[in-house]
């Protein structure tokens, strides 16, 4: 549920949010678009490969199209550990 979890988000720091495009309310993008968390790492995870290129406009760390195999998802999980490092 996004707006539970943007009411979380206003009092808790994160570090690495995984998201999905298809949310109740909002999509994944305009959920990205309403944090302030300008270190915080976002994988979005979907079986929408059209939102790709907008969701690196707006600094994704990586998109995982589904289905996706542990090898990928290692890879993006390595992707935001750098990003920390």
């Amino acid at each position: 549920n996004p707006i539970s979890a943007l009411s979380y988000l206003s009092v808790n720091k994160v570090d690495l949010i995984f998201l999905d495009i298809e949310m109740p309310e909002m999509n994944g993008i305009e959920f990205i678009k309403t944090l302030h968390f300008p270190n915080c790492q976002i994988i979005l995870i979907t079986s929408h490969k059209e939102f790709a290129i907008e969701a690196f406009e707006n600094s994704v760390t990586d998109y995982l199209l589904k289905p996706f195999d542990y090898h990928r998802f290692y890879k993006a999980i390595n992707k935001a550990k750098d990003s920390f490092d």
